[in-house]
């Protein structure tokens, strides 16, 4: 997101309120049945609100995680409910229609990459931290990860950027250059969009291509934010997979709310269902996210 001068004023003019605005990620992973006449539920947990202010959601994304062939998610119908009534219609709908944005990006760097342009920018303060932890969901072999967060100082307006990246040998959390995302400015700046990039080694095929569904994450801010975890899931403590947060650019169906998004308050909850929609075998699983923000007054 490129703003100007302006913008940046006007953001910061109607963000003077003193209130808390952060990205807010809630996602589960649902192993698919083998028949057209089963249905797979959410976990209880993974899309509800478990913080004590409200979350605006305003994006739903979803990936197959479990086969080289993502093209299945044609095969794959959801639906949503919310207080105990379906989000627009009660049948399954088959994934891709539920596709109602551009995030195409040049095919040489969409399969391994996700960017996540926020919907509310963050301020990132003089002194603040960003904790991003990474991890392979399986570990053929090394793979370096990289991630990236942009934005523009909110006095001098000019662009800022900061990239880490760890190489990745296992499925035990690692720590993304730490070191590097700390605001050691006197500004603070107003981050707008982060990126992540799973690569390769001198080991893959040619022509090399990284795939982003192998890359799962987690991230917080800490400092002058509310130090909680950005992205929420499972009890069992799994990070999310990084094609979850392509809601920009990247290999996830992606569907925005409408208008100004659905409000989540306190321990209000999506419970999301998946079906198959034609016949045969399948050992695929099925990510789902919902982006949004929270406001912490």
């Amino acid at each position: 997101m490129v703003m100007s001068s302006e913008e940046v004023r006007e953001f910061v003019r109607r963000h003077s309120d003193g209130v808390i605005r952060e990205p807010r990620v809630y996602f589960d992973t649902l192993t698919l049945p083998d028949a057209t006449t089963k249905v797979v539920r959410s976990r209880s947990e993974c899309f509800r609100n478990g913080e004590q202010y409200p979350v605006t959601i305003r994006a739903l994304t979803a990936a197959i995680l479990g086969t080289d062939d993502e093209r299945r998610v044609q095969q794959v119908g959801i639906r949503l409910t919310y207080h105990e009534a379906q989000y627009m219609q009660r049948s399954f709908v088959q994934l891709p229609l539920w596709h109602n944005v551009c995030t195409a990006a040049p095919r040489p760097l969409s399969f391994g990459m996700s960017m996540w342009k926020f919907h509310t920018p963050f301020i990132f303060a003089a002194g603040d931290v960003m904790n991003v932890q990474a991890q392979l969901r399986a570990s053929p072999t090394d793979r370096p990860v990289t991630f990236s967060m942009s934005g523009i100082g909110i006095d001098s307006f000019r662009p800022f950027r900061q990239t880490g990246q760890a190489n990745l040998d296992s499925t035990r959390a690692t720590g993304i250059s730490p070191e590097t995302f700390r605001n050691e400015g006197d500004e603070a700046i107003l981050v707008t969009e982060c990126a992540m990039q799973l690569g390769v080694t001198t080991e893959d095929p040619i022509p090399p291509s990284g795939d982003i569904r192998d890359l799962l994450l987690t991230m917080f801010q800490y400092g002058g934010g509310t130090n909680a975890s950005w992205i929420n899931g499972p009890d069992d403590g799994s990070l999310c997979p990084a094609v979850l947060l392509g809601r920009t650019y990247g290999h996830a169906v992606v569907h925005e709310f409408p208008g100004e998004g659905v409000t989540l308050m306190p321990g209000d909850s999506f419970t999301a269902e998946a079906q198959l929609l034609t016949t045969g075998p399948s050992e695929d699983t099925l990510g789902l996210g919902l982006i949004g923000t929270i406001e912490v007054a």
